[in-house]
């Protein structure tokens, strides 16, 4: 698997939890997307008060926004601002309530459009501003050390935020601003040209801070930004924070294996014995030297946090590709599902070869197991296609036999 692969892993499965909690209890839209670089290109930025909120039509809002104060743009504190957005979601209650305090990105309403019929007076219209980035650019109750931060950082010229000046303040933001502001600055780190060479001492402690915060946006994202970019001033941070003990915060240790490529023999013993951490002995999992390859398949079977089998399945499968195939198989027919998705993926993965166990789990595994070789076969390519043309039509399970036709896109029900 390619690195910060299960990085991406692990937020769609946060995606996928949060999508599921708010189906159960829906909640205002959360904002932040890309901040940082919408309060970069937005005209108007301000942090107001919310007043007079009211429905336009089925689909949008309206309110008032007293300022109290402008970040960028042409307001001054006590100016009362329109501002309009949609609600696509007929369900979730408007992003903004009365009262509400808010950091937010503006831009002019449309012009010709729905809002036409929405706000028909053109003048009226025209002093209407609406949330960039399809409405989600905005932060709640913005704390005020990173309100300076960000006011510092804008008032910069572009070309100074891609360097040392804009990249300390990026990097105190991860640190200690609120989870939407200090991913969107370390993501906005991540667009910085030459990071090494504007990362002095002080920023990279603040990022290797940002990747221990307990927040788990946050620390993933600092982990994302770790992958891709490397950045060579952040290995002494981590140095520091990841002794031989194993006592130091599981994500320094992964940070400092992204960085490394890996964990040395001695630190991935450390962190597979650490009884009391599973978060811990998943990062040993994860990223055991190849030597000690033989500590993973006993996880697999015996480790009772499922993120460390998830985590040991994965390794293993890295190290040792199709021969690793007999002593995953049954994972599969993990009782957790994040587990067997982690196997259907690491399997699937390793293609033609594994295509004739697979089949044989679909013929004799479990009903869970059976339906996970399915997803398997499909990630193999053509010849798990073609053979989930027949299990479709004739595995005596109807789940898997509905589990195959949903992989071959047909509608449920059909029958070839």
């Amino acid at each position: 698997m390619r690195p910060g692969a299960s990085i991406r892993a692990g937020l769609a499965a946060a995606c996928l939890l949060a999508a599921a909690a708010q189906a159960e209890a829906p909640s205002p839209a959360a904002g932040g997307v890309e901040m940082l670089s919408a309060l970069e290109r937005a005209p108007l930025s301000v942090v107001g008060r919310v007043g007079s909120v009211r429905r336009l039509d089925d689909q949008a809002h309206a309110a008032d926004l007293v300022v109290e104060s402008a970040l960028h743009g042409e307001a001054a504190r006590g100016d009362r601002i329109s501002i309009a957005w949609e609600e696509l979601s007929a369900a979730r209650p408007p992003r903004f309530a009365e009262s509400d305090r808010v950091l937010v990105s503006l831009e002019p309403l449309p012009g010709v459009s729905l809002w036409s019929a929405r706000i028909p007076d053109p003048a009226r219209r025209a002093r209407t501003w609406t949330p960039t980035q399809r409405g989600e650019a905005f932060v709640r109750d913005p704390r005020a050390g990173a309100l300076k931060t960000i006011e510092h950082y804008l008032a910069l010229p572009g070309t100074l935020r891609r360097a040392n000046p804009g990249v300390a303040h990026l990097s105190l933001l991860a640190a200690s601003a609120q989870p939407r502001l200090a991913v969107s600055a370390l993501e906005r780190l991540g667009e910085v040209p030459e990071l090494d060479a504007a990362l002095d001492a002080t920023s990279a402690r603040r990022i290797a801070a940002a990747l221990v915060r307990e927040e788990p946006g946050v620390s993933a994202a600092a982990l994302a930004l770790v992958s891709a970019r490397q950045p060579a001033p952040l290995r002494a941070q981590l140095l520091a924070l990841t002794p031989l003990d194993a006592s130091g915060p599981a994500a320094a240790y992964e940070g400092l294996a992204l960085l490394d490529g890996a964990l040395g023999p001695a630190m991935s013993r450390a962190l597979l014995d650490c009884e009391d951490s599973a978060a811990h002995r998943a990062v040993g999992a994860r990223r055991v030297d190849a030597a000690l390859a033989g500590r993973l398949p006993p996880l697999l079977r015996l480790e009772p946090d499922p993120s460390v089998r998830a985590a040991a399945l994965e390794r293993l499968v890295e190290i040792e590709g199709i021969a690793a195939l007999d002593r995953v198989l049954f994972a599969l027919g993990d009782p957790d599902a994040d587990v067997r998705a982690r196997a259907i993926q690491e399997i699937g993965g390793l293609g033609e070869e594994a295509v004739p166990s697979l089949l044989a789990v679909v013929d004799g595994g479990s009903t869970d197991a059976a339906v996970g070789a399915v997803g398997a076969l499909r990630a193999t390519g053509s010849p798990g296609m073609r053979a989930l043309v027949e299990i479709a039509d004739s595995h005596p399970d109807p789940s898997v036999r509905q589990a195959a036709a949903i992989a071959l896109g047909r509608p449920i029900g059909h029958r070839h």
